[in-house]
């Protein structure tokens, strides 16, 4: 009777840590599942030579991506300084697009 107890508890449990999943790294994982991981030297040249400028000086890169977006290719290159980490879009020629900031110690 104990064992069959213990057995119920610990499906219960396991059920409620189920349900209390995260669903936002679900979300992160359907928007990034497009972007497809390149190596460094398959960015274009343009790409390459941004990352060369005085604005990325001191800044390590890590991964780089490709993803197709309204029929054009863009490229996301992760860079990172230190604890401070940013992720940069650019498009084929080289132009950023945009750039996010991350915060290291305030991710989960």
């Amino acid at each position: 009777m104990i064992k069959l107890l213990f057995t119920f508890l610990f499906a219960c449990a396991g059920a409620v840590a189920a349900l209390a999943q995260d669903t936002t790294s679900n979300k992160k994982y359907q928007k990034d599942k497009d972007k497809q991981q390149i190596t460094i030297s398959e960015l274009p040249e343009a790409i390459r030579a941004s990352l060369t400028r005085e604005d990325y000086i001191g800044w390590t890169v890590g991964n780089a991506f490709r993803k197709e977006k309204g029929g054009k290719i863009v490229y996301f290159v992760e860079l990172s300084k230190g604890s401070e980490t940013r992720q940069v879009k650019f498009d084929a020629e080289g132009n950023k697009s945009n750039e996010k900031d991350k915060d290291k110690s305030n991710q989960k």
